[in-house]
């Protein structure tokens, strides 16, 4: 499983730019069927730099404030109430499951 998540925190809110790493693990004890689970949860708020309305583009600043990236909006009017100087903050999460089937067969 794979998802991104964005929330925009107006300029002013308090918001710092940075980022956060979380990431767990699971797995059946001695003698249960074979079992586990592996989580992580990647979290950057960055500053907005500049907003290109008409191609739908908007760019950020990251934490370490040597690197901006331009991010295409699927839709443009996702980038409306957006102003320059607002924070973006963007999580991206990975998890994966695996368990052995003992069927018999």
């Amino acid at each position: 499983m794979e998802a991104v998540a964005f929330r925009v925190q107006k300029a002013g809110s308090g918001a710092t730019p940075g980022v956060s790493v979380q990431e767990s693990r699971v797995s059946s004890k001695p003698g249960e069927t074979p079992a586990g689970a592996i989580g992580r949860e990647v979290t950057a708020t960055v500053t907005i730099t500049a907003i290109d309305t008409q191609g739908a583009h908007r760019h950020d600043q990251g934490p370490a404030r040597a690197a901006t990236e331009t991010i295409k909006a699927k839709d443009p009017k996702n980038l409306e109430g957006l102003k320059v100087g607002d924070m973006v903050e963007i999580t991206y999460t990975q998890a994966l499951a695996v368990s052995l089937d003992k069927s018999g067969r």
